[in-house]
């Protein structure tokens, strides 16, 4: 008896027209992409005997339904979360032109990647391919995986931009989206609508509530095809001769941003993120990736949530409640601390103009990384077009040298252990409330989606929205979970200063010391720059220092200060002070010497001084720096300070400052003096100085 052939595992079907691209690895043209130009459609046709088309239809799922995103690595995040409120509002309504009609609007096409699934995550590599078979006197079938376990095989004819038949195993791959994600949704949205809609997607329904099957119905979407380009990555599998050993995530990432380089514009966050080829870009994301790494193992000492991975509105500030630090804020730091010569160290510059670097050559010393290259390398390394293997020995050489030690800073700065002891007891608290779990642990837009609907909603119907009882009460919803939303908000920020040691705090106390001492203080870029800067820039100079000793060393001194016993002197240090159950402005405190106004992230090195304050290095290199630049700073701070208050004195008596009467500049100089000695008095205690040291600073 012979040996049963295996059931093919290829279980979908497509018909098109095929082509090929190349996309750029390690500076070359090396990776060919194969696609397929097919449409998905919502039911079958005559042209369409096997329904593939309406299957492929079917397969279609954003990324979020497709993969959970804190089971991924940083090297396999593509998408930008979805904004349901605009499908359902806007996308929608121009597919089925508002006015009844009975036409409907093509859409370009959407792109779909096939990527490789196993042991329930994104494969790195396709499966191998199996064999070649002719078929006739013109055509080829190409089949990738095991017998009976395909992923994939291609029957083609000869010729450019010949004929195809695509097929697909839907079990061993995912269909991903990888540009057109939202108006796929819309047409998903409809065709769930008149189906079902699957489990993982369910808490998104709401979303499209209005648009019901007898709505729908007024429309002929019988016809309804939406183009799609299908990617399949037939080379890169381990082995390949012309892989270039790229991944298929990697190669995912680069279409990805080069689609979105030219289209409405992707935020910057996401396109620092996907950057393979960006020096900084490569080392933040490997920084990221062990913070994940780090909160995958249960330690608390990190949360996944709390990296702000997408900024929305791409401000300077985070967005997310929960976010410790993001993108934007960790590149800021590895700008100023990877690309810096030591000259640049010692004279204290900012790198501003990080994008005009070319070669690498001066930098790579930072990481001591030079050994790691031959002469020809070295002079060939340019900031912005590394090839991959030269990233990740650059990257290797950043987490050793620099990276876990900059993520030891996160970890155990008090402020933001409290952060991280918070959040981790709100996920623990908020299990029962998948809505809540979206908001706070699962998609960062999300929130924002939900805050914008209910006014898009109304928008869209125009008049007709207060007079629709089943509007009222889709919008009533969304209100009622954004209030949800904003009480557990509240809960976090008192539980956060209860974690950091603040023995008695009212939750409207919270909210307002969560503005100006989070918000506005130690989750800025300027801050945490500053805070991380500081230190490293000290032993950079040093040379030959147990950087682990001298950081353990320099976060207790830090760390001294910032602790839940001395609250209060940290609010005043922040600029206020508590009146009986409130928090008001003061006008003097230590912020305004350090950095009167708006907070910027390129003045992280006005900064510094807070932390060169309090830290008194057991080392006698790091002593005599520390010391020196206290000294000039204090005098700076002091200089820039009582220059500020000289010129508001002259404005209010409609005088220049060089005609103030010497009464009045004395008198000015000593008010100066005498605030800049308080505010010392709140953040050194018993270790500031006479205040005939302040005055002498300033001459007297």
């Amino acid at each position: 008896m012979g040996m049963r052939t295996p059931v093919s595992g290829i279980d979908l079907t497509l018909d098109g027209w095929m082509g090929t691209f190349q996309i750029k690895a390690d500076g070359q043209l090396s990776t060919n992409i194969r696609y397929l130009q097919t449409f998905a459609r919502f039911s079958t046709t005559a042209f369409d005997t096997a329904g593939m088309e309406a299957k492929l239809f079917d397969n279609l799922k954003p990324f979020r339904e497709t993969f959970d995103i804190e089971n991924l690595d940083l090297e396999q995040i593509l998408q930008r979360d979805l904004d349901d409120s605009r499908i359902a509002n806007r996308l929608i309504p121009y597919i089925l032109n508002k006015n009844l009609s009975q036409q409907t609007v093509l859409f370009p096409p959407i792109i779909i990647a096939i990527v490789p699934y196993s042991n329930a995550e994104m494969a790195k590599y396709m499966p191998r391919k199996r064999e070649t078979l002719q078929i006739g006197q013109s055509s080829q079938k190409e089949v990738w995986g095991e017998s009976g376990r395909e992923v994939l095989q291609m029957e083609t004819e000869p010729g450019i931009n010949s004929w195809c038949r695509l097929g697909v195993s839907t079990q061993a791959s995912r269909l991903v989206i990888i540009d057109g994600q939202h108006r796929a949704m819309a047409l998903l949205a409809l065709f769930r609508n008149l189906n079902s809609w699957p489990e993982k997607a369910a808490r998104y329904k709401k979303f499209y509530e209005f648009w019901s099957r007898d709505r729908i119905q007024r429309y002929d979407l019988s016809e309804v095809r939406l183009p799609a380009m299908i990617l399949t990555f037939p080379d890169l599998y381990i082995g390949s001769p012309g892989s270039n050993m790229i991944t298929v995530p990697e190669a995912c990432r680069s279409i990805f941003l080069s689609l979105n380089s030219t289209a409405k514009p992707v935020t910057r966050s996401r396109n620092l993120l996907l950057n393979d080829y960006d020096y900084v870009c490569v080392c933040m994301r490997r920084f990221l990736s062990e913070w994940k790494t780090e909160a995958s193992r249960g330690t608390a000492k990190t949360h996944a949530a709390n990296t702000e991975l997408d900024n929305v509105q791409d401000s300077v500030r985070l967005e997310h409640p929960l976010s410790l630090t993001g993108v934007t804020h960790i590149h800021n730091v590895l700008v100023q601390l990877l690309l810096r010569d030591n000259s640049q160290v010692a004279e204290d510059s900012v790198v501003t103009n990080h994008w005009k670097i070319g070669s690498l050559q001066p930098y790579v010393d930072v990481v001591g990384a030079r050994n790691s290259f031959t002469d020809d390398e070295l002079r060939k390394l340019k900031k912005s077009a590394l090839s991959v293997a030269h990233g990740e020995i650059l990257s290797d050489r950043f987490w050793e040298s620099l990276g876990q030690h900059v993520l030891t800073v996160f970890t155990e700065f008090n402020p933001y252990k409290a952060h991280v002891s918070a959040t981790v007891k709100m996920k623990h608290d908020t299990t029962q409330n998948q809505q809540m779990i979206d908001f706070f642990f699962s998609g960062q837009a999300s929130l924002q989606v939900h805050k914008e609907f209910p006014s898009a909603f109304e928008e869209f119907l125009g008049g007709t929205a207060n007079d629709n009882e089943r509007v009222r009460a889709i919008t009533s919803d969304f209100r009622r979970t954004i209030d949800d939303f904003l009480r557990i908000e509240s809960v976090f920020k008192s539980l956060r200063f209860k974690e950091f040691g603040v023995r008695s705090i009212t939750d409207e106390q919270a909210r307002l010391a969560s503005k100006f001492c989070y918000d506005e203080f130690f989750l800025t870029s300027a801050f945490q720059s500053a805070l991380i800067l500081t230190f490293f820039s000290a032993v950079r100079l040093a040379n030959g220092l147990d950087i682990s000793s001298c950081l353990a060393e320099y976060m207790n001194h830090i760390n001294d200060f910032f602790k839940g016993e001395n609250f209060e002197r940290i609010v005043q240090i922040c600029g206020y002070k508590k009146d009986e159950d409130r928090y008001i402005p003061i006008a003097d405190g230590l912020k305004e010497f350090m950095v009167p106004g708006e907070l910027k992230p390129a003045e992280w090195n006005k900064f510094r001084y807070l932390f060169l304050e309090l830290w008194m290095p057991s080392e006698s290199s790091l002593s005599s720096y520390v010391e020196e630049k206290r000294k000039i700073l204090r005098k700076s701070l002091l200089e820039a300070f009582y220059s500020r208050k000289l010129n508001e004195k002259a404005r209010q008596s409609e005088k220049s400052a060089s005609s103030l009467a010497q009464d009045d500049i004395n008198a000015t100089k000593e008010e100066c003096v005498k605030s800049y000695h308080r505010n010392l008095q709140v953040l050194l205690g018993n270790r500031k100085p006479a205040i005939n040291e302040i005055r002498a600073l300033l001459g007297n």
